[in-house]
C-alpha cells in the first residue's frame, strides 16, 4: 500500500555495513505536532530543516505541506494540512488524516520545537556523513589515475554535507543599537578625527572617519569611472601607510 512506502526508511547508501542510520522518529513526530499547534514552531523549523532532513519519508511530506501553507500565509492545522496533502496526491502515503491527528495528540511540548529541530538536523548530518564516507571509500578502492583530483573530490563531498547548515546571525534590534551606541561613544571619547583605518582620500575619510570594523562600503559608478582603482587605492594606503593586513579580490583582472 502507498502508506507502507511512506513509512519505509530511505535506502541505505554504501558504507553503512547494514546498520540502521542515525535517526529519531520521536523527535520528528514531536516537531511536526508542534508545528500543527504553533506558528512559531513552523518558523523555528523552517530556518534549519528541509523535507529531506526527515528520516521517515511521510514526515518529510507533511513538513513540506506545512511549509507550503505557511508560505501562503494560510492557517496550519490538521484539516488544512490534510487538504494540502490531498491536493498533492500524497495524503494516503502519510497515513491519512488520522496520522495528522495522532501527531497533534502526542506532542510533548511546542516550546521544545527548536530542540526537536536540532535533533533532526544532527541526525540528518550524520546520515549524510555516513553516505559520503561510503562514496569516498569506493572512490579510494577504484584506484583513480589522478589521486590529487580524487582527494579534491572527497573534500568537495565532505563540504557539501555541512554546506546546508545555516548560521543564525540574527540579533535583537535593541541589542544592536546598544552595541552601536557604545561604539560611537568610545570613538567620540578618543577625540580622533579618523577613528578607523584611513583610506588616503581626505574627503572620504572626513565623511566616514575611516574604514570602520565590520563596515560594508559599496562603491557605485558608471563603467570606466575608476571604481576598481579607487578601491585599490584604499587597499594600498591601508597596507603601506596604516600597516594593516589587506586582502584584495578582483573579478575583472
Amino acid at each position: 500500500p502507498p502508506s507502507d512506502l511512506a513509512d519505509r526508511p530511505p535506502r541505505r547508501r554504501s558504507g553503512t555495513t547494514g546498520r540502521v542510520p542515525p535517526h529519531n522518529v520521536d523527535a520528528e513526530e514531536a516537531l511536526l505536532g508542534a508545528m500543527l499547534l504553533s506558528r512559531s514552531a513552523v518558523d523555528t523549523a523552517s530556518e534549519l530543516l528541509s523535507p529531506e532532513s526527515f528520516y521517515k519519508p511521510a514526515h518529510g511530506l507533511i513538513y513540506d505541506a506545512i511549509l507550503g501553507l505557511s508560505a501562503a500565509a494560510e492557517s496550519v492545522d490538521p484539516v488544512t494540512v490534510a487538504e494540502e496533502l490531498r491536493r498533492a496526491g500524497v495524503l494516503d502515503q502519510v497515513g491519512g488524516p488520522l496520522a495528522l491527528n495522532s501527531l497533534l495528540a502526542n506532542t510533548p511540548s511546542t516550546s521544545s520545537a527548536a530542540r526537536y529541530a536540532r535533533i533532526i538536523d544532527e541526525n540528518h548530518l550524520l546520515r549524510g556523513l555516513i553516505g559520503v564516507a561510503g562514496e569516498i571509500q569506493e572512490l579510494g578502492y577504484s584506484l583513480p589515475s589522478d589521486v590529487v583530483q580524487a582527494v579534491d573530490e572527497a573534500e568537495r563531498m565532505i563540504f557539501q554535507v555541512a554546506q546546508h547548515r545555516q548560521v543564525d546571525s540574527m540579533s535583537r534590534l535593541h541589542d544592536l543599537l546598544d552595541q552601536t551606541l557604545d561604539t560611537l561613544e568610545a570613538l567620540t571619547e578618543r577625540g580622533d578625527a579618523i577613528t578607523g583605518t584611513p583610506t588616503g582620500y581626505i574627503d572620504f575619510d572626513e565623511m566616514t572617519a575611516g574604514l570602520q570594523p565590520n563596515a560594508l562600503i559599496v562603491v557605485g559608478a558608471r563603467p570606466g569611472m575608476g571604481k576598481t582603482s579607487f578601491a585599490l587605492g584604499m587597499a594600498a594606503h591601508a597596507a603601506l601607510q596604516a600597516h594593516m593586513p589587506v586582502l584584495f579580490f578582483s573579478l575583472e583582472m
